[in-house]
């Protein structure tokens, strides 16, 4: 299954990763930021906005990454950079979700993750719900929520799946 359809709403600008280097939790940010027509350029540095197919691209890093305006395509969340504050590493990092995810786990044969502590507090709770709807409708998590792939719906897999997060979560 495709990473990205497991849930249908957009990704987080930043990613919770292991860090490559220590294995620690390191935040990952994609190398490049489409902007909404109406969003204003000024925020970048000057010269990190390029005009691509009638859309505007930014680097978030322009002193490790400049946008190819000769690519025929582009995927998001390809290529990135990885920042962890518990080994100081600071660099390009070639994306590989979900096997990078920090906040991840296994629930009986099958991987369950998060985007981020946020999402996988979010997660946890939904599962721990005892009325999941009312849970989901308040959450801003709403419609990831609604997407969980079902064997982590199960009544026979949510307790396992809430004591795995909660491991996740306090590791």
């Amino acid at each position: 299954m495709d990473w990205e359809h497991y849930y249908d709403n957009p990704v987080p600008g930043r990613l919770a990763i292991r860090c490559p280097r220590c294995g620690a939790e390191a935040r990952y940010q994609e190398a490049f930021t489409f902007l909404r027509h109406d969003e204003a350029a000024g925020a970048y540095p000057p010269g990190s906005v390029v005009e691509w197919r009638g859309v505007r691209v930014a680097s978030n890093f322009p002193h490790l990454f400049r946008f190819d305006i000769k690519r025929k395509s582009y995927r998001h969340h390809e290529v990135g950079a990885c920042s962890c504050l518990a080994c100081g590493f600071n660099g390009k990092h070639t994306l590989a979700w979900p096997d990078d995810a920090f906040f991840a786990c296994l629930v009986r044969g099958r991987l369950l993750w998060a985007f981020n502590r946020e999402h996988c507090v979010a997660l946890r709770d939904y599962l721990a719900a005892g009325n999941r709807d009312a849970y989901r409708r308040q959450s801003p998590h709403a419609v990831a929520l609604r997407h969980i792939p079902g064997h982590f719906l199960l009544a026979r897999n949510r307790d396992e799946a809430v004591e795995q997060l909660n491991r996740v979560l306090s590791a």
